[in-house]
């Protein structure tokens, strides 16, 4: 429906002024309750979710190589496959996902086993922090309207702390509280009254 007069113009003026005040950056989240069920979503959106979540995840195929509204498993690192090693803390690889202390070398899997040059037998750079299910979402397809990655972790706190520690460090930027809602509205996802109500 479009307006009439001055108050069409006015509200039109205002959406533009707005929409040049959106950030254009990927944010990151826990979309779920901290703590409550066994499994919580991370969500990621913006122009570089999909290159972020690549960079975190082992996957069968890459995410941009895969389709819009699929559900993947995959293998959330403990750092990021673009990141310096000193970029994530060493709590990843000291803890398994539920917090308490790794047991000894013999009793590692033997996925996570490489042989060294001198024959011993030791961790391999990259550990896994936790299986997930990752959700593609493609703009503007989705709630935001912009690229958007879902990843389910088991809901322990420790598992959704470093995954958005590994996430931050490999580019995204902590969401605002109603960040993901206000990009749907300034995208044009919902409108003013459905932004309110959720």
């Amino acid at each position: 429906m479009l307006l009439d007069g001055m108050q069409g113009i006015f509200v039109y003026f205002l959406y533009f002024c707005a929409m040049m005040f959106v950030d254009k950056d990927t944010i990151c989240a826990v979309s779920t309750p901290a703590g409550v069920g066994g499994v919580a979503i991370v969500r990621i959106s913006g122009p570089d979710a999909i290159r972020i979540a690549d960079s975190v995840l082992s996957m069968s195929k890459p995410l941009a190589a895969k389709k819009a509204n699929t559900v993947s498993f995959g293998k959330l690192l403990c750092k990021s496959k673009v990141t310096s090693q000193k970029s994530v803390r060493g709590e990843c690889r000291d803890k398994n996902y539920f917090g308490y202390a790794k047991p000894k070398p013999d009793f590692m899997s033997e996925a996570n086993k490489v042989e060294s040059p001198n024959h011993q037998i030791t961790e391999s750079p990259t550990e896994i922090l936790d299986e997930v299910l990752v959700s593609l979402f493609r703009a503007p397809h989705s709630f935001t309207g912009e690229d958007v990655v879902e990843i389910a972790v088991h809901g322990s706190v420790y598992v959704q702390r470093e995954a958005i520690k590994l996430l931050l460090s490999a580019g995204c930027r902590m969401a605002d509280h109603g960040e993901f809602t206000k990009r749907a509205f300034m995208n044009g996802k919902m409108d003013l009254s459905q932004a309110e109500a959720v």
